[in-house]
């Protein structure tokens, strides 16, 4: 049983009271870790070949945040003989399950990054979006719903059964309900695993993009525990975060979390007085940990968490005007937003819209983990539901005016799956995790929308619908699939890796209109039919890799893999169509090292995906003659680049991190709207021209970025604490950055400009803990940045709208602790 036996020992070393003292005992580095002493010796000269490669690749780059941290595992030979002194600045290793083993990050042949707690708390984010200011590989698409972006791809749409290219996985369970991405907070987090690339051979839900592995902290047996976390600052932010830790009994453990936190929004709705752009959050959540044998233990999660945002990441308030011209069907913005004393610029956050806007997410949810050890052998079940409703509302027109401001929207989902894994022992020829997984979801949506659309003629309480009525959307996905990875330890130093993953799955989804509670809405144009289409696809994706480690400070890896996303049904404006499946092939080569006896951690990889029928928004034609944006494929995009992590720990007290990612990103086949003012081509080919068979307008963006993709992302930082007996200062600091992103595919108006973040904090307190009081930061330098920039409707071509961002002002706040 030496797999339980590492993972016992790692749970050892993460569950020290002090978190500067976390080490795994030299005894379970043994178990947990294949060496000898002539593999570590072997290591020097092919080292300091490297050194000027890798730094040249890395240079000014350092790995920002890190999972918990145990003492280097070169640093035993085996398990009777004692570990040598560890260097004074060497590096502590970092601990990861995302390969659903317990392993050290620098064996793995992967590409991925480690957020921990620490890191987390040092940034003074709260927020799950915020994690794309700590691994610079990750972004976040704001639109409601749309979620995680890594190396440039992510989903870009927000129908009702779109799968994610980048899975967020919670505990083991895949939270695949829609427009949303499952966690609202980041209390009582172990780490955040970042896995770049497809994912499908080790999870149980699809990942063509990446997985965003989210770790919380487990009930400890036999401690009692109790852990406060508050915070005020700019903007009325408040953070009250509290988690107890009870044993029940020598085999029992129960542990709970409560967490409530807001923030203003630093935008105001002048047409109605109130605050947008902030939120407020809590959420509930209780664990029992039980081990009624040795070989048997049971994990039971349940959780709640209510969410509510005044237009964070959707609200469009006005940027550009393009003088009024008088043309039917648009507004003379110019006039209607002075009235109330509103000038449009690149830094306006004001707006003036008679509908206030607002979102609201509850989800409730229980899941049960099994592990039993059949021998050296463990088998594990992840059972899971979450049930989820969404409430929103928008105003469409971006004004005071009622064209287009009754747009309500109401979602239920139900989600229920079932995982099976069995992981093999190690330490032999042939180590294996092999799976099966069950997942279905049930959407219920409704969508209200209506307005005037300039009519004056339409009686007291009638309204235009663009369906004609209420908006009645039901969404299935299910999805069976077999997986599995086994490594191949061809020698001491050569390992074959080779992965598989059959998936089943079946898509449904219908549309059909009713009467509303609350206006006679009559056909915008033309009556959409009650329609409802399914799909069934099969897939399988394989992965193989070849990973040669001479010894435990230098490893290198090469990966071909392929990726799949299940097909989807659109149900836009009641336009019920089939999006067929999203497939990607993956290539990379990575170099994982350390250096100058473990002071300088230092991992490269460089990458290259081409994705086939990609799901996206694009340009298609309704019977009616008119085009709109609906979920679609687009023919193909790619994406390649270097990411490169370090840190240099110069002392015990001192270090220096960072990361760095150059993704560039393009489309290879994708046809959307043209943008205002775009040159008109004589025919069809790249750029603008008139789609065949219409006086429409498209786009041919091949060659142009992802939208949210940037090509350039950085994040440099450094640790500093100065001992002062039984206290010490810490300081911790952190310079992100970003180059320019598009936020409409191929426009350059809407360009969001590159921008950077100061954030950081510095605290005092028990060296142990138990307490501290500190202060944090967030832009410190108060940079104005916007989340996206779009194109306004019903007014003059070339007109723009931006969303504001809620971290462009400097925050600064006080925060206390205590452990005990």
């Amino acid at each position: 049983m030496a797999e339980g036996l590492c993972i016992s020992c790692a749970r050892a070393g993460r569950n020290a009271p002090n978190h500067k003292e976390r080490k795994m005992p030299a005894e379970c580095l043994a178990l947990c870790h294949r060496d000898t002493p002539s593999r570590a010796r072997r290591s020097v000269l092919r080292e300091t070949s490297l050194i000027a490669l890798l730094v040249g690749l890395s240079a000014g780059m350092g790995q920002p945040a890190f999972g918990q941290s145990v003492a280097p595992a070169d640093a035993v030979a085996s398990p009777t003989e004692a570990a040598p002194a560890e260097p004074e600045a060497a590096a502590q290793e970092i601990i990861v399950t995302g390969q659903r083993r317990s392993q050290r990050l620098q064996d793995v042949p992967a590409s991925i990054t480690a957020v921990s707690s620490e890191a987390i708390n040092n940034s003074g984010f709260t927020r799950p979006e915020d994690l794309q200011r700590v691994a610079p590989s990750l972004s976040f698409n704001p639109s409601q719903g749309a979620g995680f972006q890594i190396r440039g791809v992510g989903s870009q749409g927000v129908d009702y059964n779109l799968e994610k290219a980048v899975a967020t996985v919670v505990d083991d369970v895949v939270q695949g309900t829609p427009r949303n991405i499952g966690i609202n907070t980041l209390s009582d987090i172990e780490r955040v695993e970042v896995l770049r690339g497809p994912q499908g051979t080790l999870f149980g839900k699809n990942a063509s993009g990446g997985v965003v592995f989210v770790v919380t902290q487990k009930p400890r047996l036999g401690e009692t525990e109790v852990i406060g976390r508050y915070r005020y600052g700019s903007y009325d932010e408040i953070l009250l975060d509290n988690t107890v830790n009870v044993p029940v009994a020598e085999n029992l453990a129960f542990r709970a979390t409560g967490i409530y936190q807001r923030r203003d929004g630093t935008s105001r709705n002048r047409f109605n007085g109130q605050r947008a752009t902030g939120y407020r959050d809590y959420a509930l959540k209780g664990k029992l940990l039980w081990e009624p044998v040795p070989d048997l233990e049971a994990y039971i999660i349940a959780d709640y968490q209510n969410h509510r945002n005044t237009g964070l990441g959707y609200l469009n308030v006005h940027r550009r005007l393009v003088p009024y011209t008088g043309a039917a069907n648009t507004i003379d913005l110019a006039q209607v937003l002075g009235g109330y004393g509103i000038t449009p610029s690149s830094t306006t956050e004001q707006f003036a819209q008679d509908t206030h806007p607002f979102a609201t997410v509850k989800s409730e949810g229980i899941q049960a983990n099994i592990s039993y050890h059949l021998g050296d052998y463990t088998l594990t079940s992840v059972t899971a539901y979450k049930h989820q409703k969404n409430y929103s509302q928008s105003d469409l027109d971006y004004t005071s005016l009622p064209i287009f401001s009754y747009n309500r929207n109401f979602l239920t989902a139900d989600q229920i799956s079932q995982e099976i894994r069995l992981n093999s022992p190690t330490g032999g020829f042939l180590d294996y995790v092999v799976g099966v997984y069950f997942f279905d979801l049930d959407v219920h949506a409704e969508e209200r929308q209506g307005g005037t659309f300039f009519r004056t003629d339409l009686p007291p309480g009638t309204l235009l619908s663009p369906v004609g009525g209420v908006g009645n959307y039901r969404a299935k996905s299910r999805s069976y699939a077999a997986f599995g990875q086994a490594n191949l330890h061809l020698t001491d130093q050569f390992t074959a890796i080779l992965g598989g993953r059959y998936t089943h799955d079946r898509v449904f989804a219908s549309f059909r209109t009713s009467a509303d509670p609350n206006f006679t809405l009559l056909p915008q144009t033309v009556l959409f039919a009650p329609a409802a289409l399914s799909d069934e696809q099969d897939d399988f994706s394989g992965k193989v890799t070849v990973q040669y480690e001479p010894s435990r400070s230098f490893m290198i890896y090469a990966t071909a893999s392929q990726g799949y996303k299940a097909p989807a049904i659109a149900t836009i404006r009641g336009n019920v169509r089939k999006v067929e499946p999203e497939t990607v092939t993956n290539y990379e080569i990575g170099v994982k090292s350390q250096l100058f006896d473990r002071a300088l951690t230092l991992n490269v990889t460089a990458f290259t995906q081409k994705f086939k029928n990609f799901q996206t928004q694009t340009v298609t034609q309704f019977p009616d003659g008119s085009l709109s944006i609906v979920l679609a494929n687009a023919g193909g995009l790619r994406s390649r680049g270097i990411e490169a992590d370090s840190q240099l720990r110069l002392s015990r007290n001192f270090s220096l991190n960072g990361s760095v990612a150059y993704t560039p990103t393009k489309y290879t086949d994708f046809l959307t709207s043209c943008y205002a003012g775009q040159p008109l081509n004589p025919s069809p080919g790249p750029g603008c021209y008139i789609a065949p068979g219409t006086t429409t307008r498209v786009h041919q963006a091949a060659g142009k970025p992802l939208i949210y993709a940037p090509k350039y992302a950085y994040t440099v930082g450094g640790d500093y604490s100065v001992p002062l007996g039984d206290h010490s200062i810490d300081a911790n600091v952190v310079y992100t950055w970003r180059s320019r992103t598009y936020t409409v595919a191929g426009d350059p108006f809407t360009i969001v400009p590159s921008y950077g973040l100061f954030n950081g904090n510095v605290s005092f307190g028990a060296e142990d803990d138990s307490w501290r009081v500190g202060l944090y930061f967030r832009n410190l330098f108060d940079k104005f940045y916007v989340a996206r920039i779009n194109r306004s409707v019903f007014a003059a071509p070339g007109t723009l709208v931006h969303t504001p961002a809620i971290d462009a002002h400097r925050t600064i706040g006080g925060q206390v602790s205590f452990r005990f």
